[in-house]
């Protein structure tokens, strides 16, 4: 898929103006995987503006940084574009298991002894996290039925 459509007029002169637009590409955000992205990106805003305590809310900028990278290569299609070892979505797989290990051991004590609403969206997160890692599964696994044993 093409990053960037390249528009001429019909007979385009060399001192004509070309215009160039970035082509988006929304078709992953319509998979359980992509809607799950978009939920964890939005839960993370609430709790930001929550305030939870300190060890909450690093854990959340952190990951809400990172997933909102992943958003954009999503967005821009770089991942079927550049080809990268391991792939995309085993690099991915990774990043949200560990991110719902983070967030389920910082959301559940402050869910039961600080705050009760940050933990409750800390425990939103982690659970769309874990099903993120559910359906980043079969990738994972494929990738690694096909490494040079």
């Amino acid at each position: 898929m093409a990053i960037l459509v390249l528009e001429q007029t019909p007979a385009a002169q060399p001192g004509q103006t070309v215009i160039v637009r970035p082509v988006f590409n929304f078709q992953h955000f319509t998979t359980p995987h992509g809607i799950l992205m978009l939920v964890q990106f939005v839960v993370a805003i609430i709790l930001f503006v929550l305030n939870p305590p300190i060890w909450l809310n690093v854990i959340s900028w952190i990951v809400w940084i990172v997933t909102h990278l992943l958003i954009w290569i999503y967005l821009f299609s770089l991942n079927e574009r550049y080809i990268s070892s391991p792939p995309l979505k085993v690099i991915e797989f990774y990043f949200n298991a560990g991110a719902t290990l983070l967030y389920a051991l910082s959301s559940l004590p402050c869910f039961f002894v600080i705050a009760w609403i940050s933990g409750f969206f800390g425990i939103v997160n982690t659970v769309a996290y874990g099903a993120s890692v559910f359906f980043l599964f079969p990738d994972w696994k494929a990738h690694r039925e096909n490494l040079p044993k």
